[in-house]
């Protein structure tokens, strides 16, 4: 009976062994065996099979249009464009005469002391320029002596403009005016002068004006032409994920948000097929008139303006609206397959911010001006997402949003950090447009040094968030960007020094005028001029050297050298070494505390560093530094004498040698942790490499 007892507990024993086995491969499910939800997906995986997709279309538009030979010609769709673009110039010209105009409510004196630069001239000229009132034969001379008006005269629609307001003041009615010779210029300017404070412009009648001048100076051939067309056909909008990246979106798991950053709809097609609808007989094309002078060419620029008037139509419409809304629900299941999370909401956020850096970086420069805007968009957005953590009500969804926001301005920094800025050697940065400030009056004064030496310091201790955004976590890239602002400094030779008050008569001020001394702030008191001169202090260029840390960094370099096992190697037994060959591209380190080990570094010291700081003018002769227990050796006949010699002195300060030495401490043990990780995490690294740069299965087929 025992027997059977135990042989039955055996038994249920087993099967209950069984069952839990199968239910723990169930609960496993290896490769999906048993289906279920696919497992959550990485981030770059993801972004990869959305690229492969290419587009998604998520509306389209059917319309019909009608287009003629004569709308072609003229293209009025680019009337919006052409309103806008008058508009600037006329203020433009508008600015320039105000100048003028406060010019010459200078006094006679004030005007001659402003005449730099036209000692070249004879008495009358000087007179016709700076004296004589505006009149018909001195305006363009005293607007090119002024101001920019080389360039405004280069502005779109100058001509156009110009010739638009000659018929304004000369009370004409033609249709039409060719560009102004040089005497209807002069004309129109003087009495564009005259007229500064009446508002006269009209962007109704002068749109009505070009296009009638555009039209009337067609030949007679062309203007005999008639071809009107309907055209039938599609507009598609969507979204392009050729461009998408892992930082445009954002997954928030916990609300079941998907939210997108700077990822809009767009117009992806536009088409007029010969047969609108096949089936039914209906043409993409019927033609309304024409007579026997058109030919194909000309069919075929109404057909392409018919394209783009249907597009226009389909903006109107709401076109990209409607994508936006279908693309949502679209993207909102394809994300909740691809990580196997349910996607209650997606949002896109079009932040002025994003538009801005996508607007600056289109020709991929970054001009002083556009960067300036970037700047103050970024402390606004930066004003914004304080508003919105200290918001009182919906704080959990507002700070959600703040933090969102800071996210997307990071991205937009580093996005446009990887553009040159104007003509300097580093890409644009966050100290960019103060050393473009700095540097473009071509000398640096008392105001100028202070706030260099406070720029120095904040460089070091990131203090504010703004700072922090633009180190993006990295201690070693705003120092170094800010040293090489002030080794460009150096290298330039740019005065240093201060202004001083000074007062001298007329003729001794011009006198040393002509002596090429800088000035600002003048004025005249009697017969006297009161002024400030720029006095030299040659100790302030050596002060300058003192300024920057002593190292150069960059992120790329920085890893290459991490990255590279030869490049810092530590060698024992350094006692039995006699010699070290001179070699541009290596160098050694020694601390005579511990004189059995050397560091070898291949990498060139010049590379590593600013060799001016060490010694003005060259580092060739300094074969061995000292930096403070440290011996940096270039090269050595005989390494234990060099060793016991006196080294040569630099011009390094405590301050710049530590920072030597904890930047070329850090990087040997970063380098030294990097190759001395153990198996899995070299195997863990590598395969998270290979996956990262994993081709897409079509890129496979390209």
């Amino acid at each position: 009976m025992i027997r059977q007892v135990l042989h039955s507990v055996r038994f249920i024993l087993e099967i209950l062994l069984v069952v839990g086995l199968v239910a723990l491969v169930y609960w496993w499910n290896p490769m999906n065996i048993f289906g279920g939800k696919p497992g959550i997906q990485s981030t770059a995986n993801i972004v990869s099979e959305i690229r492969e997709m290419g587009q998604l279309i998520s509306a389209e538009y059917y319309g019909e249009v009608v287009a003629s030979i004569d709308e072609a010609q003229m293209n009025l769709l680019e009337e919006p464009e052409i309103r806008m673009q008058a508009r600037i110039t006329y203020d433009e010209i508008q600015l320039e005469l105000e100048n003028l105009r406060n010019f010459h409510e200078l006094s006679s004196e004030n005007r001659l002391a402003l005449s730099s630069g036209t000692e070249n001239l004879s008495r009358r000229e000087r007179r016709k320029m700076l004296i004589d009132e505006v009149g018909y034969k001195n305006v363009l001379e005293k607007l090119y002596f002024l101001g920019d008006w080389d360039e405004t005269s280069q502005r779109v629609l100058f001509d156009e403009v110009t010739a638009f307001a000659y018929m304004h003041f000369q009370e004409r009615n033609e249709a039409s005016v060719d560009r102004l010779s040089e005497r209807q210029l002069r004309q129109t300017l003087v009495s564009w002068y005259k007229n500064l404070n009446a508002e006269w412009w009209d962007s109704d009648r002068f749109s009505t004006d070009y296009f009638g001048n555009k039209l009337s100076s067609l030949s007679r051939s062309e203007a005999r032409k008639k071809l009107a067309m309907i055209g039938r056909g599609t507009v598609k909008a969507g979204f392009d994920f050729k461009g998408l990246s892992e930082s445009m979106y954002h997954h928030d798991e916990e609300m079941g948000e998907l939210h997108f950053f700077g990822f809009a709809p767009q117009i992806l097609n536009a088409d007029i097929n010969p047969w609108f609808i096949p089936e039914k007989g209906i043409p993409g094309f019927d033609i309304l008139t024409y007579n026997g002078r058109v030919n194909f060419n000309d069919s075929k620029k109404v057909k392409r303006y018919a394209v783009q008037k249907l597009t226009v139509n389909a903006r109107n419409a709401g076109i990209i609206q409607q994508a936006e809304r279908n693309g949502g629900e679209t993207l909102g299941r394809l994300f909740s397959l691809l990580t196997g999370k349910e996607i209650k909401k997606v949002f896109f956020h079009q932040d002025q911010i994003i538009q801005l850096t996508q607007d600056i970086t289109r020709d991929y420069y970054i001009s002083y001006e556009e960067a300036v805007h970037f700047e103050k968009a970024i402390q606004n957005e930066l004003q914004t997402i304080d508003s919105l953590k200290n918001a009182s009500e919906d704080r959990y969804n507002n700070r959600r949003l703040a933090e969102n926001k800071e996210n997307t301005l990071q991205q937009m920094i580093r996005t446009a950090r990887q553009y040159e800025f104007e003509s300097e050697a580093l890409p644009y940065h966050y100290y960019s447009t103060f050393w473009y400030q700095i540097a473009s009056d071509s000398l640096v004064d008392r105001a100028e040094w202070l706030a260099i030496q406070s720029q120095a310091s904040s460089s070091m201790e990131p203090n504010s968030r703004l700072v922090a955004l633009w180190a993006d976590r990295d201690s070693l890239l705003l120092p170094s960007q800010f040293g090489a602002g002030v080794m460009q400094l150096y290298r330039k030779d740019v005065p240093m020094g201060d202004f001083s008050d000074s007062t001298l008569s007329v003729p001794a001020w011009q006198q040393l005028e002509k002596g090429g001394m800088r000035f600002r702030n003048l004025s005249f008191l009697g017969d006297s001029v009161v002024f400030e001169s720029f006095l030299i202090d040659e100790s302030l260029q050596d002060s300058l050297l003192q300024v920057p840390v002593p190292f150069n960094y960059s992120p790329e370099s920085w890893e290459s050298w991490i990255g590279e096992d030869e490049r810092i190697r530590l060698i024992q037994r350094a006692d039995t070494i006699r010699q070290l060959s001179e070699n541009s591209n290596v160098f050694w380190i020694m601390d005579p505390s511990q004189p059995n080990s050397l560091l070898q570094f291949s990498i060139p010291f010049a590379e590593i560093t600013h060799p001016e700081l060490f010694r003005p003018g060259s580092l060739s002769n300094m074969q061995q530094v000292t930096l403070d227990t440290w011996v940096v050796i270039r090269s050595a006949t005989d390494l234990q004498e060099a060793l016991n010699q006196p080294h040569p002195n630099h011009a390094l300060s405590e301050r710049q040698v530590a920072q030597m030495q904890s930047f070329l401490e850090s990087l040997y043990r970063k380098h030294q942790a990097y190759h001395s990780r153990d198996f899995l995490s070299q195997a863990g690294d590598w395969f998270s490499e290979k996956w990262a740069n994993k081709p897409g299965i079509l890129d496979k087929f390209q």
